[in-house]
């Protein structure tokens, strides 16, 4: 299997493998900070509702604040971001856009993502 247990509720390598993947995930986040140091989290509300009506994890709950403490700890200016404020964002070379839990993404979501790339930033989703 590729999952993170076998059918059998047995762990997996990859499970296994995940603490330490996170740990160097943090490492490299808090050793190569490009300059500026800074980073925005799209908090899309067409996302959140799509989460509410199918995600019985509840992801959002858990990402969002999990992304924030990560950069946050590392010395990261960090800022929110939501459908309307994203579109009018000038973004900057090395600035970095988190989609912690964002299923959809309106024109203007995605508009505003090629800018940033653009411009030279860069996107981490999960």
């Amino acid at each position: 299997m590729n999952g993170l247990v076998d059918v059998d509720g047995t762990p997996t390598e990859r499970s296994r493998a995940v603490p330490s993947l996170i740990q160097a995930t943090r490492e490299a986040i808090a050793s190569r900070p490009p300059p500026g140091r800074r980073v925005a989290f799209l908090f899309s509300q067409p996302s959140l509702a799509l989460s509410v009506a199918r995600d019985p994890e509840r992801t959002p709950d858990t990402a969002l604040p999990g992304w924030h403490a990560l950069f946050r700890d590392a010395g990261w200016e960090c800022s929110f971001e939501n459908e309307t404020t994203v579109t009018r964002r000038a973004w900057c070379p090395g600035d970095l856009l988190v989609l912690p839990y964002n299923p959809v993404l309106s024109d203007g979501e995605a508009e505003a993502i090629g800018r940033l790339l653009d411009a030279g930033g860069r996107i981490v989703s999960g």
